[in-house]
């Protein structure tokens, strides 16, 4: 009934449409009349006829996942004109594709999903996914009708699904990028199978036989998985295919490489671990066009019979030793042993594109046969023995981009022509007799045009799009216009003296038009194919934030932020999103890597989750690439090439802090122009190729390769470098002396390594930085001479032996740790003769004897932080050893702009220090300027601390413990308004605690143990706040803390006792207390220091009490009674006194019913109190009225009575 409704309807349509031509006349009503009907029978048309079940069942899988913001099926609904990514059969209306790639789909399908009721399916699509669902996976056999299934790019784990065996009609497959990890099963019943991907997965074992038996398989992919052989024997594995496309690429194959077909094309088989010579069956099929066994352990001969139709033949690093007579297509042989001389036929590869022949033993001269390569876009035939002049034919390779014949032999001028005078001048440096642009080396006789004649007269290309911009223009205020400032910029191109006369009633009009001009020009040329792909790009993702640059983006955007356009050719060559927000999946098919004439890309501090796409080696005019702070993960591609162009322009690339992993690829220091690489804060663990693969890199400058997993030797890095940077890693082994090839080398970090052995000498020469704490080192050379170094950094090592005083020569020095060492050696008192020295830290090694001339003191200029402890230093400090430390003590007085020790270093690079603070050992990640630090603990120092402490008026940090320090504490310590820190612990210091010290209200920790300190400790707030450990060890200090009072003792005694009270003189009991800070208090400040005492004089007191007692019995109402030694022992936790030490005993507190009383005689006066409780059920609020001095004082006090174990 449906398909008969659908064929009239098509028929009614068809007859309204003719009906329409029959009715077309010369009336223009009519002719508006038949185009409105034909636009809607044209719209009628259009429409497929859908399944009303289909579009139900489409619905009910679509609420199956949560649909993200760029997902396919977000369009889905009831009367959805257009269902993305679905096509339905035009006759039945069942749905016969789906294409959801990124469609958001994740584990929540289940094997009865709705997806299964298509039972009509033939295309399926749901790579870039999060799919993970075993029970999915085995219900797929159950789409039969299926020709192509593409799961790529999701999670799918353990083996390759079974159930797809059922898929009998199945000609594509792709399994590439999941996490499948089993050996390949066998797949029967796939006899269609044409196309079959497992790619990027973590395959094992053997390559099973049965694939090659295959019939209609014609390509396969096994690349980037650990296989590790094949399954039959060497000649007979491949007998039986008819495979035409074979990438084996990155896997663990060995051994002899096998027998492969006639029918092959294509065979990719790089890193991978093949030997013995390449197999002469490669001469068996006409057709091959591209071969890559780079990366393998080949050796021997290249065959002479490879075929004339070879367009690419990658053998870079491998062991081949001799190069065939006549060879063919697009070549690299680069990395190899291959010696004689380059073979003349080389000028008959008409189409050859690029030649790289770099990293072998070539001699002789450079053939002039490359002359005829005319289609010749990259040459390098650098790292040779070549020798002679260059050819002059050369010239004429008008295509030449890149050039690179360095490190060779070469002799004479470099032939002067656009392509070749255009290269870098490391493209021909390492020939010490070349001479010539671009080399700064003139030749003898050389006639070289300045550059500024060069571009005297401009090209026709900016010619003609000077014109086209002018006419442009003049279709905005009219065409005739146009033509005339089209006219005007031709002649003044070729006049440009010409004068010209305009009346002046017409100067108004002009400026109105130019001014018109002048805004019309100004809006950039954008062509159409790069603002949608910018818009695609945009699309693919969801946007964490609200103000992500690219809300500006729309089709008809006046700008579009983040982004710039080529003024000629409307190109994309500028992509700033740096922070915007773009969070999801950078896959290979992504919009991106359309626009090819990009040269700046930033996307920096977004949320790309994906692996690192090697489709970037597509966009070959990049320069700089940013993708550091992302979550990209996996290894890095081992190939990131496009055809036989790689990014031959990219000079900046910067992949840190993400989480990448396994090896770097050689690939990597084959970029002939990269001059700064960041690879810090991921977990790569090692390199691929030999250690010498970095020196293929001719001008890499910056190498980052910090907190990563590296192990093993540390690699030879090419002698252009200046700074490196690989701390926090594994590295073992000796420092490689190939670091003294770099003459320029200023920034060394291998700090937070395992590193053996001695420092090389040759690193005293050029750096400004060197930072190798952490590792295991044992010798450091005494060869310094370099006036530029500013931080040594050598702390926690086992070096040994003698501080090297060659350090004298280092007069930019400003930063010296050598913590944690063997040194054995005399103070070093020649420091002070360097003027920039700011820290210096000796701490924990074996230096002995005085640090003090015994005709001068020591003058420090700028030293600000000084850590000598834990050594075997001895001696007196004389009174004025602080005095000529300037940069302590002017730092009071002239207060200087506040900075970090480290901000004069490059690369943001700031020296971090460990402190001993508070009693703790603590990390200073940056050393601020306007502070000083003296750590002398842990000697054998004696004699007084000088005076001249007080001079160092931003000390923070002092700490002179575990010396024998004896004498008073010098009371200009009070003079030190910003100390934090004061440890004397564990001296010989007698005497007094200054009480001035009490006034140093940033002072947070003090340590005066062990001492023979006398008197009373300082009543200061920060006094109160320290612990009773903070002053044990001295036997006659008194006050709070300890349980002995600082008061004599002038209570009446018994009858053994003297009656005099000179004779209770020295009797001192140690009654201190302190405030209780969690107690309920508004006490006035003086109330903070109250001390109970012995009384007196207790008969009498307790006579008064019973009087009083009495008063109270018939003046007020009693209701209970309290425990006079429970009431005590409240009062007591409430003043903070330990009641095992008290004067005052039980007795002494009689009740009365409501009213308890207490008194006490001190020898300052007299104090009583009395406790007027206010009862409750469970609690007793009142008063404590203290008397002393005269003054009265009270406090408000709440006691708990109903448990003992409560004091609020």
């Amino acid at each position: 009934m449906q398909e008969n409704e659908k064929l009239d309807h098509s028929i009614c349509v068809g007859r309204l449409a003719i009906s329409n031509l029959f009715l077309f006349s010369d009336d223009d009503t009519t002719f508006a009349c038949f185009l409105h009907q034909f636009f809607l029978v044209t719209t009628i048309v259009s429409q497929p006829y859908r399944r009303p079940d289909q579009i139900e069942t489409l619905l009910a899988f679509k609420d199956e996942f949560d649909s993200c913001n760029n997902s396919v099926a977000r369009s889905w609904i009831r009367d959805a004109i257009a269902f993305d990514g679905v096509v339905f059969d035009s006759e039945t209306g069942v749905v016969t594709k789906l294409d959801l790639r990124g469609g958001c789909l994740d584990d929540t399908l289940g094997g009865n999903s709705s997806l299964f009721k298509f039972h009509h399916l033939r295309y399926l699509d749901l790579s870039y996914n999060n799919i993970d669902s075993s029970s999915f996976l085995a219900e797929l056999g159950r789409l039969t009708n299926l020709d192509s299934l593409d799961l790529s790019n999701n999670d799918l784990v353990g083996k390759v699904p079974s159930s797809i065996s059922n898929l009998s009609r199945l000609t594509y497959l792709d399994l590439s990028s999941n996490n499948l990890n089993s050996s390949i099963p066998l797949l029967y019943n796939l006899t269609k199978l044409s196309s079959l991907d497992l790619s990027n997965n973590r395959l094992k074992g053997k390559v099973p036989e049965w694939l090659w038996n295959l019939p209609s398989l014609t390509a396969l992919s096994l690349s980037h998985n650990s296989l590790d052989s094949f399954q039959g024997s060497q000649k007979e594995v491949f007998l039986n295919s008819s495979l035409v496309c074979l990438y084996l690429t990155s896997n663990a194959f060995d051994g002899p490489f096998p027998t492969i077909p006639e029918t092959m094309r294509y065979m990719v088989a790089s890193n991978n671990d093949f030997t013995g010579e390449i197999p002469l069956s490669l001469c068996n099929p006409k057709n091959l066009s591209v071969l890559d066994f780079s990366n393998n352990n080949f050796s021997g001969s290249v065959p002479n019979c490879l075929s004339e139709s070879l367009t690419v033949l990658n053998l870079r690093d491998n062991k081949l030793r001799r190069l065939p007579d006549m060879i063919f297509g697009a070549i690299d042989f680069s990395g190899n042993r291959l010696e004689g001389q380059i073979p003349e036929s080389i000028g008959l590869l008409k189409s050859l594109i690029a030649l790289d022949l770099s990293n072998n033993r070539f001699v002789g001269y450079i053939p002039s046969s490359l002359g005829k390569l005319t289609n010749l876009e990259s040459l390098d035939l650098s790292r040779n023995q070549l020798s002679g002049r260059i050819p002059q034919e050369l010239v004429t390779l008008t295509f030449l981009a890149y050039v690179n014949l360095s490190q060779n032999k070469l002799t004479g001028p470099i032939p002067q022509s656009t392509q070749i005078v255009g290269q870098n001048g490391s493209s021909f440096e390492g020939n010490v007799d070349l001479c010539g642009l671009p080399l700064e080396k003139r030749c003898f006789q050389e006639n070289v045009q300045p550059k500024t004649q060069i571009q005297q007269s401009k090209s026709p290309k900016q010619e003609q799009v000077l014109n086209w911009k002018a006419a442009a223009i003049g279709y905005g205020p009219g065409v005739l216009f146009g033509i005339a400032i089209g006219q005007f910029a031709h002649l003044l191109l070729f006049f440009p003296t010409m004068t010209l006369h305009v009346p002046l009633s017409s100067i108004s009009c002009l400026f109105a038009l130019s001014f018109l001009v002048t805004t019309l020009v100004s809006l950039p040329y954008r062509r159409l194919g790069q603002v949608e792909s910018l818009l695609a790009f945009k699309n693919e993702f969801t946007l964490s934030c609200n103000n992500s640059v690219t809300n500006s983006w729309t089709l008809d955007a006046i700008s579009f932020d983040g982004g710039l356009f080529d003024e000629d050719t409307g190109g994309v060559t500028e992509l700033k999103l740096r922070g915007a927000c773009l969070s999801g999946t950078l896959g290979a098919n992504s919009s991106l890597f359309r626009l090819q004439e990009i040269r700046y890309l930033d996307l920096s501090f977004n949320d790309f989750s994906s692996s690192l796409p090697a489709e970037f080696g597509r966009l070959t005019d990049l320069e700089y690439l940013d993708l550091h702070q992302n979550r990209f993960t996996g290894e890095l591609p081992s190939s990131i090439s496009s055809n036989t162009t790689i990014l031959t322009k990219l000079y900046f690339l910067d992949l840190s802090n993400n989480s990448l992993q396994g090896k770097v690829p050689e690939w990597l220091w084959n970029l002939p122009s990269l001059t700064a690489l960041s690879l810090s804060h991921n977990s790569l663990d090692s390199f691929d190729g030999s250690p010498e693969s970095l020196h293929s890199s001719s001008v890499l400058v910056y190498l980052f390769l910090n907190s990563n997993a590296f192990r093993g030797y540390f690699p030879n890095i090419p002698p252009t470098v200046k700074y490196i940077l690989a701390s926090d890693n594994n590295f073992s082994g000796e420092m490689p002396l190939s670091l003294c090839n770099s003459r320029n080398l200023l920034f060394l970090d291998l700090s937070n390594n395992r590193l053996s052995g001695s420092v090389p000498r040759c690193l005293s020469g050029s750096l400004a930085l060197l930072n190798l704490h952490h590792n295991n080192l044992s010798n450091l050379p005494d060869t310094f001479s370099n006036s530029s170094l500013k931080m040594l950094d050598v702390s926690h090592n086992q070096i040994s032996g003698k501080f090297p005083r060659s350090l004298v020569n280092c007069k930019s020095l400003e930063f010296v740790n050598v913590e944690s060492n063997c040194f054995s050696d005399t103070f070093p008192f020649w420091l002070e003769s360097l003027p920039n020295l700011q820290v210096l830290i000796l701490r924990a090694n074996r230096f002995y004897g005085p640090i003090s001339s015994p005709h001068y003191p020591l003058t420090f200029s700028k030293l600000m932080i000084v850590d000598i402890s834990r050594n075997m230093f001895d001696g007196s400090l004389p009174p004025n050893y602080f005095m000529n430390w300037s940069a302590a003590i002017s730092l009071a007085y002239d207060r200087p702009r506040l900075k970090f020790i480290g901000d004069s270093y490059s690369l943001g690079f700031h020296p971090s220090l460990s402190i001993n603070n508070k009693g703790i050992n603590m990390m200073l990640d940056r050393i601020v300027n306007v502070f000083a630090i003296v750590d002398f603990s842990g000697n054998k120092f004696e004699g007084e601390i000088p005076e001249s402490i007080g001079l160092l008026k931003w000390l923070i940090i002092l700490d002179l413990s575990n010396n024998g320090f004896t004498g008073h504490i010098p009371s200009s310590l009070a003079n030190l308004t910003d100390l934090e820190s004061l440890d004397i612990s564990s001296n010989q210091i007698s005497g007094t605690i200054p009480q001035e010290l009490g006034k140093l209200s940033f002072l947070s920790y003090i340590n005066m143990s062990h001492n023979k300190l006398t008197g009373q400790i300082p009543q200061g707030t920060q006094f109160q706040k320290q612990n009773e450990s903070s002053f044990e060890g001295n036997v006659d200090l008194c006050g709070f803390f300890l349980q002995k009072s600082c008061l004599k003792n002038v209570s009446a005694t018994t009858h053994t006792q003297h009656q005099n009270e000179s004779a209770f003189k020295g009797n001192v009991d140690l009654c201190g207390f302190k405030e209780n800070a969690s107690a309920t208090t508004q006490a006035s400040h003086a109330s903070k220091t109250m001390h109970t005492l012995n009384s007196s004089n207790p008969m009498l007191l307790f006579s008064i009490l019973i009087v009083f007692h009495f008063v109270l019995l018939f003046s007020i109402p009693l209701s209970t009674n309290i425990d006079s030694s429970f009431l005590y022992s409240r009062l007591v936790s409430h003043l903070n006194m330990p009641s095992s030490s008290t004067c005052l005993p039980p007795e002494i507190f009689s009740p009365t019913g409501l009213v308890y009383i207490f008194s006490f005689s001190v020898g300052a006066g007299p104090v009583s109190g009395l406790i007027i409780p206010e009862l409750s059920s469970n609690k007793t609020r009142g008063k404590i009225t203290v008397e002393r001095k005269g003054r009265s004082l009270e406090e408000n006090i709440e006691l708990a009575l109903n448990t003992r174990d409560e004091v609020t």
